[in-house]
């Protein structure tokens, strides 16, 4: 990606790790469950490069399409964290 379109997928300023953006349309033949999971996987490993995990995240900011129809595919979505769980935007994930 960063060479096609000339961009990182994250930059480190002063102190913090601003991404990109972090794309989840599902391949074909993939659900939106697991297009979800794949999302949040490549969100984990730029945390992982820049030496942080889901306990550094202070915000997270979610676009959907069609909301209704992805809100229980969100719901189901694991993300691991050392908690155990992730609050997106008032939805908790378990």
């Amino acid at each position: 990606m960063e060479r096609d379109f000339q961009m990182s997928p994250a930059i480190h300023i002063g102190g913090l790790v601003w991404l990109s953006g972090v794309g989840v349309l599902p391949e074909p033949d993939e659900s939106v469950e697991s297009a979800f999971n794949r999302g949040f996987v490549t969100i984990q490993e730029i945390l992982n490069a820049a030496g942080l995990d889901w306990n550094n995240v202070i915000d997270l900011t979610t676009l959907h399409v069609d909301l209704p129809s992805q809100r229980e595919a969100i719901l189901r979505t694991k993300i691991s964290t050392s908690q155990g769980s992730l609050t997106l935007r008032g939805l908790q994930l378990k």
